[in-house]
């Protein structure tokens, strides 16, 4: 089942607050900026294991199988049964999110521009 929900930034960080966890089952992204703010309010997460996602996440999060329904439920199922996982990966989310800051960004963008000039 489905539910679409209407909001806005505030009622996105009360479900990133309350959420047993961020699931993203995708199978290509060009970076995955959700990963970063679900970390930013503390929410553990299960990624897709692609490639662009264990290089953004590192250790910081669960990897599932994106075409395989029972890594995904086996990944749901040891993240929301272990306090002491979630935790775990709440704290290095949080930790790693800090080496991705607009400040840095934008210096890396503008190296890229520069090369290209």
């Amino acid at each position: 089942q489905i539910i679409h929900i209407s909001g806005d930034d505030q009622v996105l960080s009360n479900l990133y607050e309350n959420a047993q966890a961020f699931i993203f089952p995708s199978l290509y992204e060009g970076f995955g900026l959700p990963i970063i703010e679900a970390m930013s309010y503390h929410c553990p997460v299960l990624l897709s294991s692609i490639d662009v996602f264990k290089e953004i996440a590192e250790n910081s999060a669960c990897y599932f199988e994106p075409n395989s329904p029972e890594s995904i439920k086996d990944a749901i199922e040891k993240l929301v049964y272990s306090e002491s996982k979630k935790n775990d990966l709440k704290n290095k989310g949080f930790e790693l999110i800090k080496k991705f800051t607009w400040e840095s960004c934008s210096k890396k963008t503008l190296k890229i521009y520069n090369k290209i000039i």
